[in-house]
């Protein structure tokens, strides 16, 4: 007998199911000891796990992102977004400046969203 996957996200890794759960508990425990869920969230983020914690988008699309800026929001490490930019296919767009490489906000979100699709595709 074939049994579905019934998790409504397909385009997943085990990591990104591993992360949805824990927010979820997360989000119960603030709904009920909200002042132990702000502990833990500043125990977690000091341990290199700030993704606990939703946090507000605050890029506009047209936003030009350095690097680190790329990291920061995506939590990945800098050379993360470096492989992305340059070995990834398709890669992350960007645009070398005289201040260094920027990536358009906008940009990202769409290469994300694709890099989704292209999961669920496979």
């Amino acid at each position: 007998m074939t049994r579905t996957d019934p998790w409504p996200w397909p385009a997943d890794t085990q990591l990104d199911r591993a992360r949805r759960v824990a927010r979820d508990y997360r989000e119960a425990l603030a709904q009920v000891a909200p002042t132990l869920a702000a502990r833990l969230d500043d125990i977690t983020a000091r341990r290199g796990q700030g993704w606990i914690a939703a946090r507000p988008v605050a890029h506009d699309p047209d936003d030009l992102l350095t690097v680190e800026e790329v990291a920061e929001f995506c939590q990945v490490a800098v050379r993360t977004v470096t492989t992305w930019r340059l070995e990834r296919t398709p890669p992350l767009p960007g645009k070398r400046t005289a201040d260094g490489i920027r990536i358009r906000f906008g940009d990202l979100v769409a290469w994300q969203a694709a890099r989704r699709r292209r999961r669920v595709d496979q």
